[in-house]
């Protein structure tokens, strides 16, 4: 049996091992990391995680471009997926070169003051008339709270919504200090994990379809060997 998912999916997997134990049933469960997030122990990527990386850096090259338009005080904001770890914004962000800013669920967000955001987007404002401001849809449950609804049948809570609030303070921030900033949000959603695989993802999945393959077959022939 061949597993392909995330945490829940892979706890149901592990069950269904014990269960083929405990029946001393000649079966293999192989299991396949699957997350856009890349926050998975014990494995260098997950797949898909570079093509992901790729679509990101269109949004970014996008939000670059609004914002160059619409100079002084351009604002290009791209959210994207990550709900508890932040390597798909991290590696987009630092693979453009165009952002400013990227807000990430392991680091918390400084709204003001000396390390606030804020004042830190101003001055870059000054500095080069534009910014980019990439965010994780995690980021930012510290100020907002942390939801107890639960969105799906796999558990996952409600996020707060980091862009709209991030968008709004940013303005306010600006019209306080005598500016408008020329706001210009980007959310993606699904349209970045559902891109065709490039070249390496390729080759990755296929590699790790043959060595599950190989993992299950040698584990059940382990296993016949050992009832004789």
């Amino acid at each position: 049996m061949y597993i392909i998912g995330g945490d829940g999916t892979h706890r149901g997997a592990y069950a269904i091992s014990q269960a083929c134990l405990d029946a001393n049933l000649n079966i293999a469960v192989a299991g396949i990391p699957k997350t856009i997030d890349n926050d998975v122990d014990y494995i260098d990527r997950s797949f898909g995680f570079q093509s992901a990386v790729e679509a990101c850096q269109e949004a970014i090259h996008t939000a670059k471009t609004e914002a160059m338009c619409t100079v002084p005080n351009g604002i290009g904001v791209v959210k994207l997926m990550g709900r508890s770890a932040g390597f798909l914004a991290a590696f987009a962000a630092l693979g453009s070169g165009d952002v400013d800013l990227v807000l990430v669920p392991e680091v918390p967000i400084v709204m003001d003051g000396p390390n606030g955001i804020l004042p830190f987007l101003k001055k870059r404002i000054e500095e080069k008339k534009y910014v980019v401001v990439v965010l994780a849809e995690g980021a930012g449950e510290e100020i907002l709270g942390k939801s107890e609804k639960v969105r799906d049948a796999g558990g996952n809570r409600e996020l707060p919504e980091i862009g709209p609030f991030l968008v709004d303070a940013i303005k306010t921030y600006f019209r306080e200090h005598g500016e408008e900033a020329s706001m210009k949000y980007i959310d993606p959603s699904y349209t970045v994990r559902s891109v065709p695989a490039n070249g390496a993802d390729s080759l990755y999945c296929m590699q790790l379809a043959q060595n599950a393959v190989h993992g299950a077959s040698t584990y059940c022939c382990v296993i016949i060997v050992s009832h004789d």
